[in-house]
């Protein structure tokens, strides 16, 4: 999934090509930090950024249950206080059980 990602969205690569020269192994939660941090920094209507939600609808459906705990874990989680991501989010993303608990954990 995350070389998919990069590769598909290339602002990502100087994110992953960090997080390997300082780690020396991809760790997939750990990089999903990184992507909440850019995620946040192109909340402003990016079409980058909703490019980039679309995929993880994606690879949430199309991946294993590893998949969906970094998304829903790493991604998905830390951007609860993010209410403009989060609801920017895709609908299978808005179906998750852990979108649903951050919506009503922050009153959005």
């Amino acid at each position: 999934m995350i070389q998919d990602l990069v590769e598909r969205h290339p602002k990502l690569k100087p994110l992953l090509d960090e997080h390997l020269a300082d780690n020396d192994e991809l760790l997939d939660h750990d990089f999903f930090g990184d992507v909440v941090r850019w995620a946040e920094s192109e909340q402003d209507g990016s079409t980058e950024l909703s490019a980039v939600l679309a995929d993880l609808d994606r690879y949430w459906v199309e991946g294993d249950e590893d998949v969906r705990n970094v998304i829903g874990v790493s991604f998905i989680e830390p951007l609860g206080s993010q209410p403009q991501i989060l609801m920017a989010m895709g609908p299978v993303l808005r179906a998750t059980p852990i979108w649903g608990w951050m919506v009503r954990s922050y009153g959005y």
